[in-house]
């Protein structure tokens, strides 16, 4: 009877509060002998009441899909030893539930009339009724669940259609029907938050969301990991939010399938699409996540150009992340009629065929700071970054290094087309290898470029502009076989006197007038940059600093609007100007030249050291890890590393209780080896004196270290060196001889 009244239950509940006779609140455990079935458990235990589950459920206790009549709070006891097993759970009512420790084994299905417009739905016009297949369906109502798990009984473990529902400590994997969490409003907004969660091996897709008719949907995931999930035909693989109102997500972790043939890749991102909504990513890594068009990790899109929609990403990492190098778009980022803001971001391995890491389209602003793109691959259409359409755009401290593409790449580092104003400052573009390409290219606008650092590239121009207006100050220009500045139809009239430096080039400038400028460039001078990046190989490791005694150091443009923060002169390259700072990719406080490991945010001159770790915590090789004692022996062979007084290389000083030289083996006490200590033994020194030896009588000695000799001596032993009378002398021990001898003669 129970499993035919599954779908009668699941379409008669649609849309109604389910009621019942009300109850004081209390807490019941289930089964107990007051209760028949579950239901009559949640009626006792009452609105806001707990019931707690004794054992796994069966068909006797539940229908396969239970709608709870009232809000309880529904908790696995932990005596069970793993989580409760139950039914499909539909949750159609206004007062919260709470579910904990349950593994939800069931589906629930339901159909019907989710926008209440008075008849059935049918958005995907198929004829058909749309249907709802969930272990877990929300329709309505604020509820919450931690520690639930699901089985792949066929469709997806979440359905939430115009209610909301915060799901913590959740695992959802391996389901193969259905995307793992849906979120839909159509009558009243909806949302999920994920808190610390997985959302693993799903063939059908992670969280797929929509909102319609006008209404919210929100999503805040927080803590969560996305691994190895399949798009299933869908736009992503792991969040697709089409829609949507917001996305937050935060401490997050998004891993592609690297085994997926890219015959079956999302046709969309890698990772993550959204359209239509407001998106923040912060704090968060995504590894091997790869797409075939747009976004190897993200998707943002406005359907409107030039929105006000954001997207912004901080202080988060993107690692193998790409799209494909014939047709793809954004190898980690692609947005799209979106203001775009960027902070704190790094990629390395990024690839595609346009925007190995990011593609910008169509947008009013653009904004980013501190990014460093290391080790990408280019399809040859521009390199790392490609700016397209867009209004005003700045970027600061931007590190671009290590890329590679087809001979002619125009700004393998970066292009910026049609981009009425771009301010580009503080940036570094280095060891680029694209022949016939640029660095950087700039096409139709206006560009101020400041204190940036081009060097080490194989390239036919560090930097190309075409058809602008240029401002050109306090910029690097170093070791190139390509030329320095390479300009076409620019103007450059308004900054005659720009104070550059131009060092080992085939050619410093071409196509710009009077440039460069003797009397104020720095010509043929070797910039000196510091030891470290000079020494780096191929790598992106180190960054350009100059060295002491640099001729870039207070050269450039002396106005005061340029001056280092210091109030002194520029400098020429990234590292001067008035936004001059050291990198500080922890963001520990500590910047790069002062940070002995600018990686780990634990690891700074300010740390304390924790011993014994072999990390060099507060970067000061003075202070011990190790022998903190500084008797020149470590924590592996000093015996008491806090005390300088004992180690190896001492003398163990006897009768002080203390293993002096760390060796067991060593007598700090019963120095002759009789099996007696000093505390016992009358002569330490002398192996046959001890409690147990044989007093030998007239000899003046106490051997047994009773305080007394045979002879009546109280001296003690040590031939009765102890306190009272000298020991007898060699003529009374003579008289002694003669004595015994007499009387052995008269026996």
């Amino acid at each position: 009877m129970r499993e035919t009244a599954r779908a009668r239950t699941a379409l008669t509940l649609l849309g109604l509060a389910v009621t019942g006779p009300a109850a004081a609140s209390q807490t019941v455990e289930y089964p107990g002998s007051d209760f028949q079935e579950l239901n009559d458990a949640v009626y006792a235990a009452g609105e806001g009441g707990t019931v707690i589950l004794t054992r796994h459920l069966t068909a006797d206790d539940a229908y396969s899909c239970y709608g709870l009549p009232v809000g309880v709070t529904l908790i696995g006891d932990e005596a069970v030893g793993e989580p409760v097993e139950v039914p499909g759970l539909l949750l159609n009512l206004s007062s919260p539930v709470h579910l904990e420790n349950l593994r939800i084994t069931d589906t629930c299905s339901a159909w019907g009339d989710f926008d209440y417009d008075g008849s059935y739905d049918d958005y995907d016009g198929d004829g058909q009724f749309d249907t709802l297949d969930a272990g877990l369906l929300v329709l309505r109502g604020d509820h919450s669940a931690d520690r639930v798990f699901f089985g792949d009984a066929g469709g997806s473990a979440v359905s939430i259609m115009n209610g909301t529902l915060t799901l913590t400590d959740t695992t959802i994997e391996a389901l193969t029907s259905a995307p793992a969490i849906t979120v839909e409003s159509r009558a009243v907004d909806s949302a999920l938050t994920l808190y610390s969660s997985a959302v693993v091996s799903n063939e059908a897709g992670g969280v797929v969301a929509q909102a319609r008719n006008g209404l919210d949907v929100d999503l805040i995931v927080s803590g969560t990991t996305f691994a190895y999930n399949e798009s299933g035909g869908r736009a992503a693989p792991d969040i697709d939010a089409q829609g949507v109102t917001t996305l937050q997500v935060s401490e997050s972790t998004f891993v592609g399938d690297p085994s997926l043939p890219d015959s079956e890749l999302p046709w969309g991102a890698g990772s993550i699409f959204v359209q239509n909504a407001d998106v923040v990513i912060a704090d968060s890594t995504f590894t091997g996540t790869r797409g075939t068009t747009w976004g190897g990790a993200i998707f943002a899109e406005s359907e409107t150009a030039y929105s006000e929609r954001r997207l912004e990403v901080r202080r988060t990492e993107f690692v193998d992340t790409s799209v494909s190098l014939d047709s793809g778009y954004g190898g980690a980022i692609y947005a799209e009629g979106m203001i775009v803001e960027l902070q704190r971001l790094g990629a390395e391995g990024v690839a595609g065929l346009s925007g190995a890491f990011l593609k910008v389209w169509n947008a009013r602003e653009v904004t980013a700071d501190w990014i460093r793109v290391a080790g990408f691959e280019s399809g040859g259409e521009s390199g790392a970054i490609y700016l397209h359409n867009v209004y005003s755009a700045i970027l600061q401290h931007v590190h671009v290094c290590g890329g590679s593409g087809p001979r002619e790449t125009p700004g393998l580092g970066l292009r910026a087309n049609n981009v009425q104003e771009l301010t580009l400052t503080n940036g570094v573009f280095n060891s680029l290898n694209a022949l016939a390409g640029s660095a950087v290219l700039f096409e139709y606008g206006t560009l101020y470029a400041a204190q940036n650092t081009f060097d080490d590239s194989e390239v036919a121009a560090l930097l190309q502009v075409d058809l602008a207006n240029l401002a050109l100050h306090n910029t690097i220009f170093s070791r190139s076989t390509g030329t320095g500045v390479l300009a076409s139809d620019t103007n450059a009239e308004g900054t005659p006197e720009m104070y550059n430096l131009f060092f080992d080039l085939g050619q410093a400038v071409d196509g710009l007038e009077g440039q460069p400028d003797a009397s104020v460039d720095v010509l043929d001078q070797d910039p000196l940059f510091f030891s470290g990046y000079l020494s780096r190989g191929e790598g992106c490791a180190a960054y350009p600093l100059l060295d002491e005694g640099s001729p870039a150091i207070d050269a450039g443009n002396p106005a005061a609007a340029f001056n280092d923060p210091d109030g002194t002169r520029a400098d020429i390259g990234a590292f001067g100007g008035p936004d001059a700072s050291f990198p500080d990719s922890d963001e520990d406080g500590y910047v790069y030249d002062e940070d002995c490991n600018d990686d780990d945010p634990a690891v700074n001159p300010g740390a304390e050291e924790i011993v014994y770790n072999f990390i060099d915590d507060d970067c000061d090789d003075s202070t011990p890890d190790d022998d903190l004692d500084h008797d020149g022996y470590g924590h592996a062979d000093d015996c008491d590393d806090g005390d300088a007084a004992r180690s190896p290389g001492l003398d163990e000083v006897p009768y002080n209780g203390v293993d002096d030289d760390c060796d067991e083996s060593t007598v700090d006490d019963d120095l002759d080896g009789d099996g007696f200590k000093s505390e016992v033994d009358c002569d330490d020194a002398d192996g046959a004196v001890n409690p147990d030896a044989e007093e030998v009588p007239l000899n003046d000695l106490d051997e047994d270290c009773d305080g007394k000799a045979l002879n009546g001596s109280t001296s003690g032993g040590c031939a009765g060196c102890a306190s009272g009378s000298p020991p007898p002398g060699p003529w009374a021990a003579l008289a002694l001889a003669a004595l015994l001898v007499r009387r052995r003669r008269r026996a």
